[in-house]
């Protein structure tokens, strides 16, 4: 095909068809030009196809944790919630308003005391992000979404810091010489017909009245309500990342 043009412009040139010549020349040269700009842009095409596969892959490894995620946090509200209720109880027999249920009390002083934290399901948004490839992910929705919920995933393990602190400080310390920790931990274990619940009354014997440690617990249902108010909103931002996932996808 070059030598074939280059015939061309020889006859030109020893016809002395000047103007024809150079008319050719630019022609040529447009078609030249044309034929780079085509096959960058088939370049650039197959290099979009490549990136839009490696987005895809990292979006479904994202939305793989997200869907797992929905899981723990519903389970962690519901726990945590029942912390919040558990300590309300305890508050309620230290202030004398709960008299009976004896195995209950030992349950709700059990679970009240259960020491967790959530372990965010968000390896894959992780290793993106720490590897600085988070601008692979085209839709600056879906960065923003996995950034604010990065960011209250943050606010969560600060949150949970202070309670633990809180835990160890006031609740663990002042319940040591509060309560009999073994009828707390063998409350399931209870017969009635030995007269255990003679033993079991005497924990609430201990703490009624004790304004100090019913703080302890006021502060426990309040973190633990928080922690689940933090886990609830968390669930809201998943649950909308997880539809403009699958929307992206589907384009």
């Amino acid at each position: 095909m070059i030598k074939f043009f280059r015939k061309i412009r020889y006859d030109l040139m020893e016809k002395n068809k000047t103007g024809k010549y150079f008319k050719y020349a630019i022609g040529e040269i447009i078609l030249v030009v044309i034929g780079i700009l085509i096959a960058l842009q088939l370049n650039i095409s197959r290099e979009n196809s490549d990136l839009r596969k490696n987005e895809i892959v990292h979006l479904n490894n994202i939305l793989q944790d997200l869907n797992q995620e929905i899981i723990a946090l519903e389970k962690m509200i519901k726990f945590k919630e029942s912390q919040s209720k558990a300590s309300d109880t305890i508050r309620d027999y230290i202030d004398g308003k709960r008299q009976q249920d004896l195995v209950s009390f030992n349950k709700n002083q059990f679970r009240a005391f259960i020491w967790r934290v959530h372990h965010p399901n968000n390896n894959s948004f992780s290793e993106l992000k720490s590897s600085g490839q988070l601008s692979l992910i085209n839709s600056n929705e879906i960065r923003q979404h996995l950034l604010n919920l990065n960011s209250k995933y943050v606010q969560l393990a600060m949150m949970e810091e202070h309670l633990k602190y809180e835990y160890h400080e006031f609740l663990y310390k002042k319940n040591i010489n509060s309560i009999d920790y073994e009828l707390m931990f063998n409350a399931k274990k209870v017969d009635f017909d030995k007269n255990d619940s003679i033993l079991l009354k005497q924990n609430i014997e201990m703490i009624k009245g004790d304004k100090s440690l019913k703080n302890t617990y006021v502060l426990a249902s309040s973190n633990n309500s928080y922690i689940a108010s933090i886990c609830k909103n968390i669930l809201d931002i998943v649950e909308k990342t997880i539809v403009l996932i699958e929307e992206d996808i589907e384009k």
